[in-house]
């Protein structure tokens, strides 16, 4: 419900009827290897193993977005029931101000006197929704934050788990820039046992830091150098709400929980329950 169709095989028909595992990217890394690295750094992604070569693929990935809009997501999310992604797409493709990138950023919330005007026209989209406005709250939320953000708000970096990409804007720039970013952080190091660098051996997210650090979005008064825009935690929620926090507000409905920790013990049964129990629990009385 998601597409309007898409093809199966180059040249092939148009279809609508989609099923898991239809639509499969192949791995970018080897293209991105043997066009982008010679010498030194060739022969390093040969030898650094599985950890950053799938990482490779995986940035590069990003640039072969299958659909106009598509959610990119970690193998450690789930979604919650009873909550409409496809709308949330729909919405998010017709948007007045297109990205060709969108994540949601760190520490958002902690810079809400400079947020203030996105938070207040956000809670007014809240207020809309509750009293049955036919709309995507997701997409209004994005908007607000669109029209009444600082470019500085992604300064700090971003949460790589989720990433909305649309095709038809200059994805290229960010993917390039990300893998180039990751290439020169990481090189010369094989493995976790040499690494001395910042964080984990091998992670995307410290890379993806570092591109936001050397960007022109964070240097005042400078244009864009990365089309790049906001996305709601609902669509990337790593914690389980334990109380009301006024400091980081929810303003839609959890989409997608994205840690391990919520099926890292019990049966598959238990931990799709405890799922469910977790989205219930920021859920309720929505």
């Amino acid at each position: 419900r998601a597409v309007h169709g898409v093809r199966l095989k180059k040249g092939g028909a148009w279809t609508r009827n989609l099923t898991l595992f239809d639509v499969v990217l192949n791995d970018t890394r080897d293209d991105f290897v043997t066009t982008n690295l010679t010498g030194f750094e060739r022969r390093w992604a040969d030898a650094a193993g599985t950890l950053v070569n799938s990482r490779i693929g995986r940035i590069g990935n990003l640039g072969r977005s299958p659909f106009d809009v598509t959610l990119f997501l970690d193998d450690d999310t789930f979604f919650c029931p009873d909550v409409d992604v496809d709308e949330d797409l729909r919405a998010l493709a017709t948007l007045p101000s297109r990205v060709a990138v969108r994540a949601h950023p760190f520490d958002v919330h902690a810079k809400a006197p400079r947020l203030k005007q996105a938070h207040r026209c956000a809670w007014e989209a809240t207020k809309k929704k509750r009293m049955g406005g036919n709309f995507s709250l997701v997409a209004a939320e994005v908007n607000c934050f669109d029209e009444h953000a600082p470019p500085t708000l992604w300064c700090s970096g971003a949460q790589g788990g989720a990433l909305l990409v649309d095709r038809r804007e200059d994805v290229a720039s960010f993917v390039g820039g990300w893998l180039a970013t990751y290439v020169k952080l990481y090189k010369g190091f094989a493995s976790s046992q040499t690494w001395k660098g910042r964080g984990h051996f091998g992670a995307d997210q410290t890379a993806l830091h570092d591109l936001f650090a050397s960007s022109k979005l964070c240097a005042k008064g400078a244009a864009a150098d990365l089309s790049f825009g906001y996305l709601p935690n609902a669509l990337n929620e790593r914690t389980r709400p334990k109380r009301a926090d006024c400091a980081r507000p929810r303003f839609a409905r959890t989409r997608v929980l994205h840690h391990k920790n919520f099926v890292n013990e019990g049966t598959l049964a238990e931990a799709a329950a405890r799922v469910d129990g977790f989205c219930a629990a920021a859920n309720g009385g929505d």
